[in-house]
């Protein structure tokens, strides 16, 4: 696969957020929700013309495992 546009959170938006439900440190798992807005942030014309300005994802869920840093 390609990247064909890239996009960057959008900060200006008060409504993004990222929610930890569980941490697991014996098995180190995480788990949680996250509503987040993405705004096109090239400084050239987009590849594909059809690709939105802004765009949000929200519902979303999350799970899986984590190492230590």
């Amino acid at each position: 696969d390609t990247v064909i546009d890239s996009y960057l959170p959008d900060s200006n938006q008060t409504d993004n957020k990222i929610e930890i439900i569980s941490i697991d440190t014996v098995q180190k798992i995480i788990e949680g929700r996250f509503a987040c807005s993405f705004i096109f942030a090239n400084d050239r014309p987009k590849w594909d013309p059809y690709n939105l300005d802004t765009m949000r994802f929200f519902n979303g869920y999350f799970k899986g495992k984590y190492r230590d840093r």
